[in-house]
């Protein structure tokens, strides 16, 4: 406890200093948190399409049931496919109906008859996807197939890039960040000089004079966490209603605590680990000299 007194003692004599370490080392965990939210939110996106229905063929208006059948069981016997399901008229009807339901102009002019059957299917393997588009679009009562691939590569480059260029950014934070603590307190421990050696007189032990020291790089460690994690909450809880504005009704999304949880105490394990580094370095560096 004297040890953590001495280094919040420490902090709040030089205020612009310490200042100056926790609003880097917020930036640093704001991005970080923002970035790991990103990635996994992206993820869940690419699982969540990756199980939609990778292709999807439409029959010809007037398209017979017996043919419709037909083609379903022609290719639920496809070694290369997973899953297969029919969407009738009715069944479009009703999810045109749910997509415009707040348009009942458009409900009105729209019935059945206009909309076409379709045929929606699954591959074991997602380089089976063009081969499979291939042959439904061969059958005479297709008019048209509609491949999902592009989605989920679109999806994929995405979330690559922003994990690579994530990791670069909070790498570079990070290490602008564990310089600034280490030079805040190699600062703080040069104007303690005397007063170190003092105590190494007396014959106070390295792990003695070392401590506050590393408690103070951890005071500025876990504080620029707590900032950077509010930072990313408020980031988060703004922006999740945009998002869910840009997926629609592909996949509802809400303020995922646990995880926010989860990244506050990883987040806090980190810095607690930086800062004590930081400052071990610091004072360690000017005891040897």
């Amino acid at each position: 406890m004297n040890a953590l007194n001495t280094a919040l003692t420490t902090i709040r004599r030089s205020p612009y200093q310490a200042l100056i370490a926790v609003l880097m080392t917020s930036l640093t965990f704001f991005i970080g948190f923002v970035v790991s939210f990103s990635v996994i939110g992206a993820n869940v996106v690419l699982k969540h399409v990756e199980g939609l229905p990778q292709i999807i063929a439409f029959f010809e208006l007037g398209t017979s049931n017996d043919a419709i059948n037909k083609v379903k069981t022609t290719y639920e016997a496809n070694p290369m496919v997973s899953e297969v399901r029919v969407v009738t008229q009715a069944d479009a009807l009703e999810i045109y109906r749910k997509a415009n339901s707040d348009n009942p102009l458009m409900l009105e002019l729209v019935t059945a008859d206009f909309l076409p059957a379709s045929i929606e299917m699954k591959t074991h393997n997602l380089k089976d996807l063009a081969t499979i588009k291939e042959q439904i679009e061969k059958e005479d009562v297709i008019e048209d197939a509609v491949l999902q691939q592009d989605v989920i590569t679109t999806i994929e480059k995405w979330t690559a890039g922003l994990r690579l260029g994530g990791m670069v950014a909070v790498s570079i934070l990070a290490l602008v960040s564990f310089l600034s603590i280490t030079v805040v307190i190699a600062l703080k421990a040069t104007n303690q000089k005397n007063t170190i050696s003092i105590f190494r007189l007396l014959g106070a032990t390295q792990g003695f004079v070392k401590l506050p020291f590393i408690l103070e790089g951890v005071v500025y460690g876990v504080m620029g966490c707590l900032i950077g994690w509010v930072g990313s909450f408020i980031t988060t809880a703004f922006a999740l209603p945009h998002v869910q504005d840009y997926l629609g009704d592909l996949l509802p999304i809400a303020l995922p605590l646990p995880l926010l949880a989860s990244q506050l105490g990883v987040g806090i394990l980190i810095s607690i680990f930086l800062g004590a580094i930081a400052g071990f370095m610091a004072v360690s560096r000017l005891m040897r000299t």
